[in-house]
């Protein structure tokens, strides 16, 4: 089987674990799952005749992003986050880490200097690199008051509380639900806005999003979409912080956007519908490479159940086709990923795509270095030729053919059956003319799948073979390269529609030949 999800994404070289700087856990927000039988539920919203949803039997899921954060260093520029982050091991500062009884009896005191310092320790504690004392922190039922310091108008304690929720929700998810449980969620969704400290609230609240979908979706009722659409409405500005009047707009766009990120993904699909173009001009303007990544990742995620949400905005579709050229695998993966999700869809929303001026990007992509990537467009073009002659045209126009005949006859196992399916649905579906300019080089191809033990796939390959029988020059060139194969399995084959298929192959090719 094709690794799934990280071991995928590894294997392109282009791994985006959780930005983690503290603790970090798995999230158990997975949305790969097992690989489904032929003919699952599509994503995108339609089910376009031979077209094939994205968790079928032996197609590359691409990983995905988003999950949690552990801070060492608390939300801030990313040059002074690297110097912060050298200098915040607790080891390196043990005479101003308080010990955890000491710190936890310091947070309960009514002197603010005495709570600044217990928080500051209790943040440190949290942010070891190595097994991080959260649950022991948690026992020692110090919670509410880190909350009620958070809640406090001293806006360096409030920091250090928030930037300590931080790094206790970047643990399991039994950590998180604790900080849950006991109410964090609204006030933190409250703070962002109205304290100094919101942009580590944000954080926070994003690592809360990004741990399961029974978090996320609490944080959306609780209004985090809410806080994030006016976030972007106003670029990313006006959000305070404890270390500076207000926070640069890039950074907050960083924090905002990984948050946005995390609501949009896992099954089963959230309940909301961003509004997705305001976000994109907004990073366009400020946002950094990985805020792009993100918000890709976001598009990706909603186009799996909300395609019209995509392609209705021109904005938004404009961005992801113009990262299906750019050199990042970071950007371009989940770029791809789209497309491949709206193209499971309608025809009309397939069409829109191919307006958009996908089609030549993707040639460009059946020559890239990245096998995953090569798969990941045979899959996708299998879809955009399932059942309609005028997009057979268009990728026939757009030079596609041939290099996925390439692909059939030389490529790895995995690659080359992707490529098969894409040109077993073309041929199968295209007018005599398009069956004809399609079929010219196939055989060889096809007659080598006749050896797959995919039965579906064999069952296309031998129905594509049985439309190109018709063509009396391609008629002999199966013989020549197909008869003993296809007289074995009209014999051997534990199929009943196989050897059916095959002997009515059989009928034609000896029919050709007079």
């Amino acid at each position: 089987d094709e690794p799934r999800l990280e071991q995928a994404f590894a294997a392109l070289g282009v791994g985006h674990p959780p930005r983690a700087r503290g603790a970090v856990s798995n999230s158990d927000n997975n949305t790969g799952g097992a690989p489904q039988p032929q003919g699952a539920t599509h994503h995108g919203g339609g089910t376009r005749g031979g077209g094939r949803g994205r968790n079928d039997a032996g197609v590359v899921v691409l990983a995905e992003v988003g999950a949690r954060r552990g801070s060492a260093v608390a939300a801030e520029e990313p040059a002074a986050a690297a110097a912060a982050a050298a200098a915040a091991v607790p080891q390196a500062d043990s005479e101003a880490c308080l010990p955890l009884g000491q710190a936890v009896a310091a947070c309960w005191t009514d002197d603010q200097t005495k709570q600044l310092a217990g928080m500051a320790s209790l943040r440190k504690l949290l942010a070891l690199e190595t097994t991080p004392p959260i649950r022991e922190v948690l026992n020692t039922s110090v919670l509410p008051r880190i909350l009620q310091l958070l809640g406090k108008s001293n806006p360096n304690i409030q920091f250090e509380a928030a930037w300590a929720l931080t790094n206790i929700c970047s643990g399991t998810t039994e950590d998180t639900e604790i900080v849950v449980s006991a109410g964090a969620v609204p006030l933190l969704i409250t703070m962002v806005d109205a304290s100094e400290v919101g942009e580590q609230c944000m954080w926070c609240l994003s690592n809360i999003a990004g741990d399961c979908t029974k978090f996320r979706d609490c944080s959306i009722r609780a209004g985090l979409l809410e806080i994030l659409t006016s976030l972007a409405s106003r670029g990313f500005t006006g959000v305070r912080s404890s270390v500076s009047a207000e926070r640069p707009a890039s950074s907050v766009c960083s924090n905002t956007v990984h948050a946005l990120c995390n609501i949009c993904r896992g099954k089963p699909a959230p309940c909301i519908k961003p509004d997705v173009s305001l976000f994109v001009t907004a990073v366009s303007r400020v946002g950094t490479e990985e805020s792009m990544v993100d918000l890709l990742w976001a598009i990706a995620y909603l186009s799996e159940t909300l395609v019209d949400l995509v392609i209705h905005s021109a904005t938004t579709l404009s961005f992801v086709i113009k990262h299906l050229s750019h050199p990042n695998m970071k950007l371009l993966v989940p770029a791809l990923r789209t497309i491949g999700n709206i193209v499971t869809g309608t025809k009309l929303q397939t069409q829109v795509v191919l307006d958009a001026g996908c089609l030549p990007l993707m040639s460009n992509l059946l020559s890239s270095q990245k096998r995953a990537i090569r798969r990941e467009v045979c899959w996708a073009v299998s879809n955009i030729v399932a059942d309609e002659s005028d997009q057979i045209q268009r990728v026939i126009d757009a030079g596609l053919v041939p290099k996925l005949q390439e692909i059939m006859c030389y490529d790895e196992d995995t690659i080359s059956k992707e490529a098969c399916w894409a040109l077993t649905n073309a041929i199968t579906s295209g007018r005599p003319e398009q069956v004809r300019a399609i079929g010219c080089g196939c055989v060889p191809g096809l007659c080598q799948h006749l050896a797959t033990d995919n039965v579906q796939l064999l069952q296309s390959a031998l129905d594509a073979l049985a439309t190109l029988a018709t063509i009396p020059e391609l008629a002999t060139e199966l013989y020549s390269c197909g008869w003993d194969r296809l007289c074995v399995l009209r014999h051997s084959s534990k199929t009943e529609a196989v050897r059916a298929r095959c002997g009515r192959l059989c009928d034609l090719l000896e029919q050709s030949r007079g």
